[in-house]
């Protein structure tokens, strides 16, 4: 069957719009490429200043690499550059959003047109030329894009990027060039974040043509549908959406770089007073066009509990869209959470769901023995050694220690509400890294969850509740866990997100610690020789974490007074939660 001309039109423009978005994307790409330029000397320094301490057995931990003179120049340096760079990057992304809004603009209307039968002769409004100057140089939050980009992107994903670099390549003994290399790539977390507020901004303003241009002729449109990619890389969210239909006054609110769009619905012909008939396109529903792909993509685009629930026919296939307000994106459409949608969230009685893979266990273990044999200069026995005393260490005190989770009075809130915790993939929101992409594939390489895991089975982060608490960022709201969580957690040295994206470092069953867990021989070799024990320890509890694992509530006095403190008090009385006011953690 012939696709309808106006699919056909807006097919076109997509395609336009993507070889433009190429283009842009390259040219930012290349312009970053002047910030790591700029930055070669502080790196080259820096790297071989480590070097050099490494060669006389003082190799810096990570704490006194964050106090070097060296490693502070090399920050100041970064934010002049990286500051160069996000103006450069406001312009582009003005210029696209104009570029864009003009092919919106010019695509709605050919879509106008094709509505009309032969015969029919009308000339649709055309939006004014100083329309798009309401939205250039603004987000969909109405926050300046310059704003956006300083605050909410570049400067703390590069800096982030390039110092999780910098410390597994210190821990693994690489040279100073390559070193170097790792930082630079680093350091491009920046620029990833750049390429995904251009594009959603960008995109947003064909969209707005899009919508704009309906409404301007609202005496002939009466709504529109929803068109999406409908390819294996569509999420399940965008297939439940697509061929929707949606009133005039409803914008399409998709998620951070979507790419779906808006097909008109015109009036019908007969009630405009002319004698033909109807010319709206029929759309198949993403229902019906998902039952197209093979069983393979189906899995692809939906995980494995939405794909069961699927093949057993009690998937509610528009259930799958629910949209968020993210603090970052707006409104956002976003798949729906599986035990929202009718399926079972699985809770393992008999230990852990997922386990990281045996051989780069091995592999890891062996790299913590070579990268203490080097930073040491001892023999591997001793070497060995030291990790296994290390694991003996760390196994003492996970043993004799509480389990525990951070939240901010809000985030406590909702978790009472729904009876549940909740990753970043389902509220949108983090108080340490928000990056779906990386906190998927740690999961991967460090616990063995696969990235297409549904979230509610993703793991909830937490630490060991040992001495005073080192992660009051996390809030001011500590959860404390009963016993029963242990079979399914796991534990590692520290924050695990760098050290399990990079390869090095996986989260082993608490029960039965590993010298896997491990980040670099520096970190080992201070705990051990030191006797100091860390500050944060964390742990990942597998499987749905529910208000039932919740062994007690503690909130800061601090917070005493504050609205959403006191509402998570007098909740958790009235559940049969213990919940206390404390000095401290």
């Amino acid at each position: 069957m012939p696709k309808p001309k106006v699919i056909e039109t807006l097919d076109a423009f997509k395609a336009e719009v993507r070889n433009n978005e190429k283009d842009a994307m390259l040219l930012m790409a290349k312009r970053w490429n002047a910030v790591e330029r700029g930055l070669d000397a502080q790196i080259a320094a820096l790297t071989q200043e480590i070097d050099a301490l490494r060669a006389i057995d003082k190799l810096p931990t990570a704490n006194q690499l964050y106090r070097m003179e060296r490693y502070k120049t090399l920050l100041a340096q970064t934010q002049r550059e990286v500051g160069q760079y996000e103006r450069f990057a406001q312009g582009e992304i003005e210029r696209g959003q104009r570029e864009y809004f003009a092919l919106g603009n010019d695509a709605a209307q050919a879509m106008l047109r094709d509505l009309t039968p032969a015969g029919v002769n009308i000339n649709f409004n055309r939006l004014p030329v100083d329309a798009v100057n309401n939205m250039i140089g603004y987000c969909k939050d109405g926050a300046p894009l310059f704003s956006v980009l300083k605050e909410r992107a570049l400067y703390p994903d590069a800096i982030d990027g390039l110092t999780t670099q910098l410390v597994n390549a210190m821990a693994l003994g690489f040279n100073p060039r390559k070193t170097a290399r790792l930082m630079k790539d680093g350091l491009a977390q920046g620029l990833t974040k750049a390429l995904v507020i251009a594009r959603t901004e960008q995109l947003r303003a064909f969209r707005e043509a899009s919508f704009q241009n309906y409404n301007k002729n609202s005496d002939i449109v009466k709504g529109w549908v929803w068109h999406s990619a409908l390819g294996t890389r569509t999420c399940a969210a965008c297939y439940a959406m697509h061929g929707t239909i949606h009133p005039l006054d409803e914008r399409l609110e998709d998620h951070p770089s979507g790419r779906c769009a808006m097909i008109p619905i015109s009036k019908g012909w007969k009630e405009l007073g002319y004698d033909v008939p109807d010319t709206n396109p029929t759309i198949p529903s993403g229902e019906e066009e998902f039952a197209k792909l093979d069983e393979q993509q189906q899995l692809g685009v939906l995980g494995k509990g939405r794909y069961e629930l699927y093949k057993a026919g009690k998937l509610d296939f528009g259930k799958l869209a629910t949209f968020t307000d993210d603090k970052v994106w707006g409104r956002s459409l976003r798949i729906a959470p599986l035990g929202d949608i009718g399926g079972k969230l699985p809770v393992p009685t008999t230990g852990l769901l997922y386990h990281p893979n045996k051989l780069d266990t091995e592999n890891i273990i062996e790299r913590n023995i070579d990268a203490l044999k080097y930073a040491t200069g001892h023999p591997r026995e001793d070497a060995e050694k030291m990790l296994n005393d290390a694991v003996d260490k760390l196994q003492d005190v996970v043993n004799n220690n509480k389990l525990a989770v951070h939240s901010p009075p809000d985030a406590a809130k909702m978790i009472l509400q729904d009876g549940r915790f909740k990753t970043q993939f389902e509220t949108g929101t983090s108080k340490g890294k928000l990056s779906f992409t990386d906190r998927a594939i740690a999961a991967e390489k460090g616990l063995g969850i696969p990235q297409n895991v549904s979230n509610e089975l993703r793991p909830i982060h937490g630490l060991v509740k040992e001495g005073k608490c080192n992660a009051m960022d996390y809030g001011k709201v500590q959860w404390v866990f009963k016993d029963t969580v242990r079979e399914r957690t796991t534990v590692t040295f520290g924050n695990s997100l760098g050290g399990m994206h990079a390869g090095i470092q996986q989260g082993a069953p608490i029960n039965k610690v590993n010298g896997a867990v491990f980040e670099g021989a520096g970190r080992i070799y201070d705990f051990v020789e030191s006797g100091r024990i860390p500050k944060y320890i964390e742990i990942q509890i597998q499987g749905p974490v529910k208000l039932d694992d919740v062994a007690e509530i503690l909130i800061l006095k601090s917070q005493k007074g504050m609205p959403d403190a006191d509402w998570v008090y007098n909740e958790a009385k009235r559940l049969g939660i213990p919940v206390n006011w404390v000095g401290n953690f």
